[in-house]
């Protein structure tokens, strides 16, 4: 797995975070993101966080703090759309099953704005901010 920098900027007011969001949002994307290295291209290592951020904040918005479940179901939906779509229904139920977890299940902080960048030394940083439940600002 490449090296990785995190840091996130909380503009939570209320709680704090336990732990940065990109810390979080890296440890919950794992098992898709350890595929990257310094080879991969950078649009493949762009779309791989997307995708984990897209199914981190769909699960988040669905609890019931966010009380948002469409977006899930929109995701469940197209990756259950065509047979072409099966590796996006495999990622999709490995980040589920994650989201379950104790250590990411009680996080209610969304992704707001991100991105990585490749380092002069090949690795990836990753940096993004945490974006709390509309109820609690």
């Amino acid at each position: 797995m490449s090296k990785r920098s995190a840091r996130a900027h909380a503009h939570a007011a209320s709680a704090p975070l336990s732990r940065k969001i990109s810390e979080t949002i890296l440890d919950f994307g794992e098992p898709l993101l350890a595929e990257f290295s310094f080879e991969s291209p950078i649009d493949i290592v762009y779309a791989g966080h997307q995708f984990v951020i897209a199914v981190w904040n769909a699960h988040v918005m669905a609890s019931p703090r966010w009380g948002q479940p469409g977006l899930l179901a929109q995701m469940r939906d197209i990756a259950n759309a065509a047979p072409e779509n099966q590796p996006m229904r495999e990622a999709l139920a490995v980040l589920s099953a994650r989201r379950t977890e104790p250590r990411f299940a009680n996080v209610s902080y969304t992704v707001g704005e991100w991105h990585i960048k490749i380092k002069h030394d090949r690795s990836i940083s990753f940096f993004c901010d945490a974006r709390e439940p509309p109820s609690s600002r």
